[in-house]
């Protein structure tokens, strides 16, 4: 990552980023906690996108209370396709990643009240992949890739 790259994702001023590592011996707490914020992922994110990981455990939770794939996407107005697309992806537009975190927002306490073959075949592929529910994920952390959610006993 280029000095100017850290100084970008820190917010802070290119020779600030070029003092301390010309060896600069005191630095300010703000200064540094900024800079410790940086990650290689911030180099590699493409423009207009953002993490998946709470995109996929969102659709992952929906699909574990019997939502099918398809029917998130009908529900977020988005391409049939997306929340499939999702799952596989490291990185995804802002917009279908908010379609599915408002889907989720309105639908993570109600299972799906529709007996379906779909439903049922979602719960199904959910619990043979061991997608956590909607309970099993703490609101503030599911985007969080480092958090890994809760117990399935304790969250279902």
């Amino acid at each position: 990552m280029t000095k100017a790259e850290i100084a970008h994702h820190s917010a802070n001023a290119h020779q600030t980023i070029s003092r301390i590592l010309d060896g600069q011996k005191t630095i300010i707490n703000r200064t540094s906690e900024s800079i410790l914020r940086v990650t290689f992922e911030d180099r590699t994110k493409p423009e207009g996108k953002t993490n998946a990981t709470g995109t996929i455990r969102r659709v992952q939770a929906l699909a574990a209370i019997g939502y099918p794939l398809e029917e998130q996407a009908k529900l977020a107005g988005i391409h049939p396709d997306k929340p499939r697309h999702a799952l596989k992806q490291k990185y995804i537009r802002a917009e279908t990643a908010q379609a599915i975190a408002d889907v989720f927002t309105r639908l993570q306490m109600t299972p799906n009240p529709l007996p379906s073959r779909a439903a049922t075949r979602a719960r199904i592929v959910a619990q043979t992949n061991g997608w956590l529910p909607p309970l099993a994920w703490d609101e503030d952390l599911i985007d969080d890739p480092q958090h890994h959610g809760y117990a399935k006993d304790i969250a279902a």
